[in-house]
């Protein structure tokens, strides 16, 4: 069994900038900055053979009707979770047609090969840490309180990644298995 989801991987410089809001706060177990990434779709653990027909139908999907790429724009952080139950710090990315449109590409696929829909209503965002001591939790809420429009990043995706998750006591590890350019590569001939 491979534990799978598709996603898009972060710019070395969108990497840096969010590594730098991960520090000064106790009760917080940071994310990796090499494993920050946005998540479109979590496919769970699947077999190797339905995780090889999901990668077949995702890259002839995007061969045939290509996708323009992406701008998008980080903006702001947030926790999931309600009181003391708050745990999980993100950073925001903002709603787009064009992001949009591609999750539900992503989603469509999924549930061609036979994966049940995704339950919850999509909501962009990078995982930055997770909360791990509660006694930290309004800590935690005072320091994104002020982060409204922080950080304010711009950038560009021009290929959707399927990355396999390893989970570990100290996080999980993710690990980019293959990579579908959303556009044809020059010259392409136009289905």
């Amino acid at each position: 069994m491979i534990r799978l989801f598709y996603g898009l991987a972060l710019p070395p410089a969108v990497v840096e900038a969010l590594a730098s809001y991960q520090n000064g706060l106790p009760g917080v177990r940071w994310i990796a900055p090499d494993a920050l990434h946005l998540t479109l779709r979590f496919v769970d653990s699947v077999d190797e053979g339905l995780a090889e027909e999901l990668d077949h139908t995702m890259a002839e999907r995007f061969a045939r009707r290509p996708h323009p790429p992406l701008d998008l724009q980080v903006k702001g952080m947030g926790l999931f979770g309600e009181g003391h139950r708050k745990k999980t710090l993100w950073a925001g990315v903002e709603h787009s047609p064009s992001l949009l449109a591609l999750q539900r590409s992503v989603e469509t696929v999924c549930q061609q090969v036979g994966l049940k829909p995704e339950g919850r209503v999509y909501s962009p965002h990078i995982t930055l840490g997770k909360v791990v001591d509660r006694d930290y939790t309004q800590l935690v809420t005072d320091f994104v309180a002020p982060m409204v429009d922080q950080p304010n990043l711009l950038f560009s995706v021009e290929e959707l990644s399927l990355f396999s998750s390893h989970l570990r006591p100290d996080g999980a590890q993710y690990e980019v298995v293959a990579t579908i350019p959303l556009t044809a590569p020059a010259g392409a001939p136009t289905p």
